[in-house]
């Protein structure tokens, strides 16, 4: 079992950050960058996806194997939920930059008080939080996949 799909960080750049990050020598690309001590738990992800934000398992399936096979670069998404469906379990690193931070947590918010599944609802509220501290510090999001 996956405790966390991805190690959490909120960066100054998101470009710089990357550039970094498949280096040999990785470092922080701004003093500000930092990782954050959250867990994205498989489970919740699973659940969000498929169950509250309705996403194929079918589709899911056959994206995974053209991404994997080099066939697609496109990311998988759901209609209606662009932001919250770039969580596309732990194949690839996903950001969010500042201006789509505010976005992202509203796009979670929409669904919170909606009759899910808890550990959808879990998740959720770890993604509005890890969005507050974001805002807070006017920077950008970067889920590193693990």
């Amino acid at each position: 079992m996956i405790s966390s799909m991805f190690t959490v960080c909120l960066v100054e750049d998101v470009d710089a950050f990357q550039g970094r990050v498949f280096s040999d020598s990785f470092q922080p690309s701004s003093n500000r960058d930092r990782v954050l001590n959250v867990e994205l738990p498989y489970e919740g992800w699973e659940a969000l996806l498929f169950g509250v934000l309705g996403a194929s398992l079918e589709n899911y399936r056959d994206w995974v194997a053209k991404w994997r096979s080099g066939e697609t670069t496109d990311m998988f998404l759901v209609p209606g939920f662009p932001l919250l469906s770039r969580l596309n379990d732990n194949l690839v690193d996903v950001d969010f930059t500042q201006s789509e931070v505010k976005a992202l947590q509203q796009e979670a918010l929409s669904l919170i008080n909606e009759p899910i599944d808890e550990r959808a609802r879990k998740l959720l509220y770890v993604i509005i939080g890890i969005c507050d501290e974001a805002q807070r510090e006017n920077l950008a999001i970067y889920l590193l996949a693990d």
